[in-house]
């Protein structure tokens, strides 16, 4: 389902292609259409406001996914045995590039997200409330929560 109008209203969709438990979306900002799923199977991409998925990237459980702010790639986490955190330019053909990350010791990304007035500053949070943060769009990590405890 998806609402327009903070939830007075509610469209049901299909949701045809997805394949596995839905872990995570994403929707686009700045088209409406466009939605992003993360399954236990996969990254899925929809251009008709989840009535149809394609798959991007098979094979990985997808448990937090995110576009950046430009509408123009797609970050996602995966996990087999390890967090992954992933990147895709949504050109076609575009192939997910892997962004290094600290080590996480049995957990995964859950949340990702961009700074929307400092476009370069992209943090994630795991499921065991750690939080890193990135000034350079991914190449360097600090953490600034550790079990949701902030410290510098």
């Amino acid at each position: 389902y998806y609402t327009r109008n903070d939830g007075l209203q509610w469209t049901h969709v299909a949701g045809n292609g997805l394949g596995g438990e839905l872990r995570s979306l994403a929707v686009h900002p700045t088209d409406v259409h466009v939605v992003a799923a993360g399954t236990a199977n996969g990254l899925y991409l929809s251009r008709n406001a989840g009535q149809d998925f394609e798959p991007l990237v098979a094979g990985s459980q997808v448990l937090g996914a995110a576009f950046d702010l430009s509408g123009r790639s797609l970050w996602f986490g995966t996990y087999a045995g390890k967090a992954v955190l992933m990147r895709l330019a949504l050109d076609v053909g575009a192939k997910p590039q892997s962004v290094p990350i600290p080590a996480l010791m049995d957990d995964g990304i859950a949340y990702i997200a961009q700074n929307p007035a400092r476009r370069n500053e992209v943090a994630f949070a795991t499921f065991k409330r750690n939080v890193f943060m990135s000034s350079d769009q991914g190449r360097n990590w600090k953490q600034i929560a550790r079990e949701g405890v902030t410290h510098e």
